[in-house]
């Protein structure tokens, strides 16, 4: 069934939400990936932010699926219930598909960091909707959260466009009161799931700081957060082909999501340097003679 879409609402509802899946060839439970593309919330950038991106985390053993959001004229939470359904679909039929159901997360690009984003925060805590189905009674929030180059902050009136649509404004000016009212950032709590935030120092549409000021917002909360911060890349190199450095990014998210969504949701170790450790007690290495 890989690449028919899976319509999100039944034909009644009148919404033409969708998404493609990608599915490994397996008997065996494995994560899965639903992949939020970007496009400002003016478009869906499918073709280019979604099949490749599905087709790396298949390659790195999680299944994937590629979400077609409503983007304007729609407003918030529209594509953020778009998204919270899509993650019950994917649990409704987790025995059928071979998929883990406590190992769901999404990773979105651009916009699409940002709906990543506001799913783990207390931005749709009040969002209500039902889809008539069995599926309103999974989980709807996601395990792990990835956001690349994504807008997680909208400080000092960046990426307001984001913003303007979301709050169905178009292109009339929108205020940085009304802006940070959906700035993940802001909405970070306790319940928020691991985190794997990747930008680009280059990034000249939405600047690195969206992610770092995202980064300190988990750790006021203790949240497991990993944030890569790449040298080169413009905005929406997404693979990072022919780039090193980015290219590394998704085996560096898997690596991440399969340590943070352990039975423990904790590393199996802790990593402590010589110079942090009391001497006098055994450590766990090789003292060395200085």
């Amino acid at each position: 069934m890989n690449k028919e879409k899976i319509m999100l609402w039944k034909p009644e509802m009148q919404i033409a939400s969708y998404m493609r899946p990608y599915l490994l060839d397996t008997d065996e439970p494995r994560g899965a990936v639903l992949i939020l593309p970007g496009g400002g919330y003016r478009i869906v950038c499918e073709p280019s932010e979604g099949a490749p991106v599905a087709k790396k985390f298949n390659s790195l053993g999680l299944h994937a699926f590629v979400l077609n959001y409503r983007v304007e004229p729609h407003t918030f939470p529209a594509a953020q219930i778009d998204a919270m359904r899509a993650l019950q679909i994917i649990r409704a039929n987790a025995d059928k598909w071979h998929i883990d159901p406590n190992v769901v997360g999404t990773c979105g690009f651009s916009a699409g960091g940002h709906l990543s984003a506001s799913l783990g925060c207390s931005l749709v805590d009040d969002v209500q909707y039902s889809g008539g189905d069995e599926a309103d009674n999974y989980k709807r929030l996601p395990d792990f959260i990835i956001a690349g180059q994504g807008v997680l902050s909208f400080r000092d009136r960046r990426n307001e466009f984001n913003a303007a649509r979301l709050l169905g404004k178009g292109e009339v000016p929108v205020t940085q009161q009304e802006m940070d009212t959906l700035a993940p950032e802001y909405f970070v709590n306790e319940k928020t799931p691991p985190c794997f935030i990747w930008h680009t120092f280059a990034d000249k549409v939405v600047p690195f700081t969206s992610s770092i000021y995202f980064a300190e917002a988990l750790r006021k909360y203790n949240v497991p957060c990993q944030l890569q911060i790449f040298a080169r890349g413009d905005h929406g190199i997404l693979l990072g082909m022919d780039t090193p450095d980015v290219s590394n990014w998704p085996e560096l998210a898997v690596k991440f999501i399969a340590e943070y969504t352990s039975v423990n949701g904790t590393p199996q170790e802790y990593y402590t340097h010589f110079y942090q450790c009391d001497v006098t007690n055994t450590y766990p290495g090789e003292l060395r003679e200085e």
